[in-house]
């Protein structure tokens, strides 16, 4: 066994401002003393690379520059742009242990990229926030372990909301999410019909007293965009929080709304995935439906109850999330099934977590 600390260092997919949380994760394993440091370098950003040669530069000079013993890639989708600049970041790695966490949802209309192969070739563990037909078409694509993860929380920007008990709901329903059907049931990716046909009949159904948040949606519809940090405090204005994902077939698949409408305490209706046998069960508060039209009828159902009953399954459901659903313990058990002696974490659902769909 090596004597020396593992280290880390991160490729982000993003600027660090814009991952501070995710990053956090792991620095609460070297404040743990788990791990000697973790370093990051960001794949791509706008404000500060003219071109992908010179982002591939500085990818490359930190590989060169840090000492860390594993290297950590985040959805790299279309990063880099050729084989040329690949082999030149792969020689920087010296060959030292990859992780690939892939974050983003990929299958029908939207195909993996060119690059994506690439990365998981050369990666020792893959880990995917769904499973079939995605972890299937990562392992095609040359993945050799491909591992489920789950969507969580940033803890640094939801901190507030760990401890937070919100007021009173003003509305009966609200739905946060981003309109892709342009044409309804034609555009858009899997899962956008179904969106609007929530919005649409919870629209008619409820009137002013459906809040609906998100780009692209009818003006008379919608409240338009909730800044994300806020997304629990606009949820909680009401009394149920409705959802459909995107790519709704994915298996053990849940969108970061899961967590984050769990911390705004109130009940959660959502897409039915198959598997899914590490979500909390419904007397949390959590209701997984197969159709938009069961999410309306189970919305419907849930807003003639006695709204303590609510309130008791919302408690509950946040109870659940909290500590449970975060970076910190999404970073944990990354890095606790890729680095010998890393903890990991001991609430459900992590030590149990597989894949309960067909994969």
């Amino acid at each position: 066994m090596s004597l020396t600390k593992p280290s880390l260092l991160i490729i982000t997919n993003q600027p660090l401002a814009g991952c501070l949380g995710q990053v956090d994760g792991y620095l609460e394993l070297v404040r743990s003393g788990e791990l000697a440091f973790v370093d990051t370098v960001a794949a791509r950003d706008a404000d500060r690379y003219d071109s992908a040669d010179v982002a591939v530069s500085h990818v490359t000079d930190a590989l060169t520059q840090s000492k860390a013993t594993h290297i950590m890639v985040w959805s790299p989708a279309g990063f880099p742009q050729t084989s040329i600049q690949f082999d030149r970041i792969n020689a920087a790695m010296q060959g030292r242990p990859l992780i690939y966490w892939e974050g983003d949802p990929w299958g029908k209309g939207k195909p993996l990229t060119s690059a994506m192969p690439w990365w998981l070739k050369r990666s020792d563990v893959a880990f995917s926030v769904a499973g079939s037909p995605q972890s299937d078409l990562l392992s095609a694509a040359g993945a050799k372990h491909v591992l489920p993860i789950i969507h969580t929380y940033c803890h640094l920007k939801f901190s507030m909301f760990e401890n937070w008990v919100p007021e009173a709901p003003r509305f009966s329903a609200a739905f946060v999410g981003n309109n892709l059907a342009r044409v309804p049931g034609i555009t858009g990716v899997p899962g956008s019909a179904g969106r609007w046909e929530i919005a649409f009949k919870l629209n008619r159904k409820l009137g002013d007293n459906f809040r609906l948040y998100g780009r692209n949606w009818p003006t008379s519809w919608s409240q338009g965009l909730v800044p994300y940090d806020e997304q629990p405090r606009a949820i909680s204005e009401s009394k149920v929080f409705v959802n459909w994902d995107h790519w709704p077939a994915h298996a053990d698949y849940a969108s970061d709304r899961l967590a984050i409408g769990l911390l705004a305490a109130r009940p959660q209706i959502t897409s039915r995935h198959p598997g899914m046998t590490w979500a909390p069960p419904e007397e949390f508060g959590f209701f997984q439906e197969q159709s938009p039209g069961d999410v309306v009828n189970k919305a419907v159902q849930l807003l003639q109850e006695d709204p303590a009953l609510l309130e008791a399954m919302g408690r509950l459901g946040k109870e659940w999330v909290v500590g449970r659903l975060s970076h910190r313990e999404s970073a944990r058990y990354i890095l606790a099934n890729s680095i010998e002696g890393i903890r990991p974490p001991l609430m459900d659902p992590w030590p149990a977590l597989a894949w309960s769909g067909t994969k």
